[in-house]
């Protein structure tokens, strides 16, 4: 993963690439963008996007990596600190012809040149985030366990003929459907009240569901109250990137007459 889009893959679209970024030293830093056709670059101050501000933008196109068409295509000199998370994103319009989108960055001791690297980026995960749970994890506990309730009438449970568990996670987790374990991924055996996952995931990996079959499961759905438990797992207390969003999803085949 890198902060660089597809090449010269579609017409008459727009691109909205938007994540965090990780400065590795404390400093001053400048961006520049490159694309076809015209884009921006906005930058936060902060982990918020309400407190972004365009600092850099291509008025009309550049081939890939052809950072230095336009003046404005770079920004000023912007101090930023290592171990904080700041919000960023780049926006893209395409017409017809070729298209690229690419940021690069001139950081403490190293000149740009290539698309920031993804070990300095992380997902946009904003319209996810129900519950921020960094005050009760981070440094304090590697494991989190969450319930989410939910309610079938009496023999709806039997309508369904296939189950399916969706997860975006980072790192790892273990599932439970009323009781009974379902599914784990990248977890210890047996698991603890305080387990870390077995390893570091990747963190682009954790913007994609994962899908996992249930169909052997479908007889532990009931009538009235159900829940789904997830036992959340981070691959150290003092890891900051943690992420958990299940979906179950039952359903039921039809057969739709020709």
């Amino acid at each position: 993963m890198s902060f660089e889009a597809p090449t010269n893959w579609e017409d008459n679209y727009g691109t909205r690439m938007q994540g965090f970024l990780y400065p590795p030293a404390n400093g001053s830093y400048r961006f520049w963008i490159a694309s076809d056709d015209n884009s921006e670059l906005w930058l936060s101050t902060d982990v918020n996007p309400a407190n972004k501000s365009k600092i850099a933008y291509v008025p009309d196109w550049t081939e890939p990596y052809e950072w230095s068409k336009f003046v404005s295509q770079h920004s000023d000199w912007i101090a930023l600190a290592a171990g904080q998370k700041y919000y960023i994103e780049a926006l893209q319009k395409e017409g017809t012809g070729d298209d690229n989108l690419a940021v690069t960055w001139e950081r403490p001791g190293i000149v740009g040149g290539d698309p920031i690297e993804g070990q300095y980026l992380s997902p946009w995960t904003g319209s996810w985030v129900a519950t921020d749970v960094e005050g009760d994890m981070l440094g304090v506990n590697s494991s989190v366990w969450m319930r989410i309730e939910f309610v079938l009438e009496e023999g709806q449970s039997d309508l369904f003929d296939t189950l399916t568990l969706r997860m975006r996670y980072e790192d790892g987790f273990v599932a439970y459907l009323n009781g009974v374990e379902v599914a784990s991924c990248n977890a210890p055996s047996p698991v603890q009240w305080d387990s870390t996952a077995d390893s570091k995931r990747p963190i682009e990996n954790a913007s994609v569901f994962e899908e996992i079959n249930l169909n052997a499961f479908l007889g532990t759905l009931q009538s009235g109250k159900s829940v789904l438990a997830i036992h959340g797992l981070n691959d150290s207390k003092h890891d900051g990137d943690f992420l958990i969003l299940p979906e179950l999803v039952a359903a039921r085949n039809r057969v739709v007459p020709q």
